[in-house]
């Protein structure tokens, strides 16, 4: 599409070098920033960044599930378009999510496409009660990994 878009990335190592803390997604969920402090704009770039925070994503108790869905409401409201990246094995997100989504897309290695990836399908769409696509790509998971998620997933179910 042509309007803004937003990637809102859940899972990134926000200092995998080690710098300083920087602000992102989990602190504007608790309040301590603004969005003008954490979506990253390029000069002439249309897709906006918003990375994780230091701490892991936590959506317990169920006001940080309210938190969560004002702040993915505000985003929904302010772009066009709004990409999670998110781990859909992850505790409570699928549930987090599936208010504002209109489907989810399951990224697997190229090399896990066998059972793995086929039992994370089943149980992620089990769990989504919206369309998911399944998309190979290089390097993405390792196929050992999805298994034990995908095991994770199916047990929740």
């Amino acid at each position: 599409g042509d309007g803004p878009t937003v990637l809102v990335d859940l899972v990134s190592d926000p200092s995998p070098d080690g710098s300083p803390a920087h602000l992102g997604f989990g602190d504007v969920l608790d309040g301590a920033a603004s969005f003008g402090e954490v979506i990253q704009r390029g000069a002439g770039q249309r897709v906006h960044v918003i990375t994780a925070s230091d701490a892991p994503l936590v959506l317990e108790p169920a006001v940080r599930r309210e938190r969560f869905a004002a702040v993915i409401e505000a985003l929904v409201l302010t772009y066009d378009h709004v990409v999670i990246h998110a781990d859909p094995f992850a505790r409570g997100i699928i549930e987090a999510l599936r208010g504002h989504a209109d489907g989810f897309v399951l990224a697997v290695d190229r090399a896990g496409c066998g059972p793995e990836a086929d039992a994370a399908y089943e149980a992620l769409a089990a769990r989504a009660g919206l369309p998911v696509v399944v998309v190979a790509v290089e390097g993405s998971y390792a196929p050992a990994p999805m298994a034990r998620a995908a095991s994770r997933l199916a047990e929740a179910a």
